[in-house]
């Protein structure tokens, strides 16, 4: 059954999309409101220094996970140097690996509260990393089991290797960020992932003579990767909270933000496969191979900023770099003839940085509502990885209705892909649900009001330096031990404070100051 819409039919929806995902960047700076107080509000201070900002950072992590990152492409690298098998053959190993990668992040979704102890321990680490450097060696002696009649064998155990293996080591190396790490390790390792990449494209095509050496240069960076696990301090942090602590407005989020991501893994597996000749290129050593680099360094600045000003505007420049590149990359990749590559490595960006995106929400979400970040990360992996089989699964039933060989045909292909990205923004970016990311907590908003009010009536009061001293710590329900131990005063000098604390507020006991402050309180809280 043939499809024959017209070229101008597919070329005015192009130019309707455009139109609708340029407002779409409107949208994300009027509707997706991240207020200049909110993230002051969520932290004790406001600005911090760079010292501060950049004090939180692991090294350690940022290395680690980025040469996951990096392993996740290099280790595919062997497939595209004289596979035995058929194109097909290769994309459906590829597929299968996903396949498995779900089924692992699901298994770890159910059974979180036992992977989360598990990760503490060294066994967890060296398992994890056997794993995962066995399945990419596997991809590696595919000819050598072809000769033997062993195809089907090689198959399924570098499907289950890799897609086991990467699985549990992305996992493992998130959760660390998540539990304890800085928010800024997450783009720090995506930068060190696309710069490793870039340099990996330069120095493949020296050694495309060499299976040997071209073997070992894929299993170089899971190999580091996972020797750096063994590194990483073993933490009781990683023992997660329930989640029958999980509010019904979170869930509803979280949810939402698992079907954006999956709609933007679609989308991307959709691009990709229009242009198999560009994205069958998994590493390039022209300047298309830095694409991603500058968009992640850019990013990278935009969140140190954030952190060091309180402003969300790191964030912002995420949402607005991933729609554009994403959405410029979609709809210009079917005429991209030879600058293909380019326009994929852009597009390529785009999804880095909502990948990043997701990441970071799970992240804030996680410590803002103390839930468990192995089965909230494990739930976004499913999502992610769930998206690229829909979206080979829909490449394919568009194959079956022989549209896409042709120009008209990979344009609709185009259409469809960026329609999946701007309906993802409607689900990723929220006004009503920013708050859950940002917003304050039942308890540090208490502690907002109690400190404000605390300065309220030390102004009206007019007290004195050490008037003020002594009024928080009364306020606090300091006895007056603890109020000389912490001050340095002795008896009569507190008492001699507490009486002219009393006097300017007009109270005459430490009972109607706390009713007074209590009254201030809920004032405040009502507001």
């Amino acid at each position: 059954m043939g499809l024959n819409p017209t070229p101008g039919t597919i070329l005015v929806l192009q130019a309707f999309l455009v139109i609708v995902s340029v407002n779409g960047v409107s949208v994300l700076r009027s509707k997706f409101v991240l207020r200049e107080g909110a993230l002051m509000a969520a932290s004790e201070e406001g600005t911090k220094s760079f010292q501060e900002v950049l004090g939180g950072v692991d090294p350690l992590i940022v290395l680690g996970l980025g040469f996951c990152q990096m392993g996740m492409t290099t280790r595919w690298q062997p497939l595209y140097e004289g596979f035995s098998a058929s194109a097909s053959g290769a994309q459906s190993l590829l597929l299968l690996s996903c396949s498995m990668a779900i089924l692992t992040f699901a298994a770890c979704l159910s059974a979180y509260g036992r992977v989360a102890r598990y990760m503490s321990t060294s066994g967890w680490k060296v398992v994890v990393g056997l794993v995962c450097v066995i399945g990419v060696v596997f991809v590696s002696l595919e000819s050598a089991f072809f000769e033997r009649d062993m195809g089907a064998l090689w198959f399924f155990a570098t499907a289950v290797g890799t897609g086991i293996g990467s699985a549990l080591l992305l996992l493992t190396w998130a959760v660390l960020v998540i539990e304890g790490g800085s928010i800024l390790n997450f783009p720090l390792a995506f930068l060190v992932g696309s710069v490793g990449l870039g340099v990996w494209g330069l120095i493949e095509p020296y050694l495309s003579d060499s299976m040997v050496a071209e073997t070992a240069l894929s299993v170089v960076p899971v190999a580091v990767s996972a020797a750096l696990l063994l590194f990483t301090k073993s933490s009781s942090a990683l023992t997660p909270p329930m989640l029958k602590g999980l509010s019904q407005n979170v869930a509803i989020f979280m949810l939402k933000v698992g079907l954006g991501a999956l709609l933007v893994s679609m989308a991307n597996e959709m691009i990709k496969l229009v242009r198999p000749d560009s994205a069958g290129v998994v590493l390039a050593s022209d300047i298309s191979s830095w694409v991603t680099v500058v968009v992640m360094a850019a990013v990278a600045v935009g969140v140190v900023y954030q952190l060091w000003s309180g402003k969300p505007s790191g964030f912002y420049f995420i949402c607005k770099a991933a729609i554009v590149l994403c959405v410029f990359g979609a709809l210009l990749f079917p005429y991209a003839g030879a600058a293909g590559q380019l326009l994929f490595s852009i597009s390529t960006a785009g999804r880095q940085c909502l990948q990043l995106l997701v990441w970071m929400i799970v992240l804030m979400v996680c410590r803002k509502n103390q839930l468990p970040s192995v089965a909230f990360f494990g739930f976004m992996c499913v999502a992610w990885n769930g998206g690229s089989l829909a979206g080979s699964a829909l490449y394919d039933a568009f194959g079956a209705m022989e549209p896409v060989g042709d120009l008209w045909g990979t344009q609709l292909v185009s259409v469809i892909a960026v329609l999946l990205l701007v309906t993802a923004f409607a689900f990723l970016f929220s006004e009503k649900d920013s708050h859950l990311m940002f917003g304050e907590t039942k308890t540090s908003k208490k502690e907002r009001a109690f400190h404000k009010v605390c300065e309220a009536l030390c102004e009206h009061g007019r007290l004195t330096a050490r008037e003020r001293e002594v009024f928080v710590l009364l306020a606090k329900g300091a006895p007056v031990s603890a109020i000389e131990e912490k001050l340095f005063i002795s008896t009569s000098t507190v008492s001699t404070h507490m009486k002219h604390i009393y006097q300017k507020l007009g109270v005459h006991s430490r009972g109607e100051l706390y009713d007074l402050v209590d009254a201030e309180m809920n004032a405040f809280l009502a507001k």
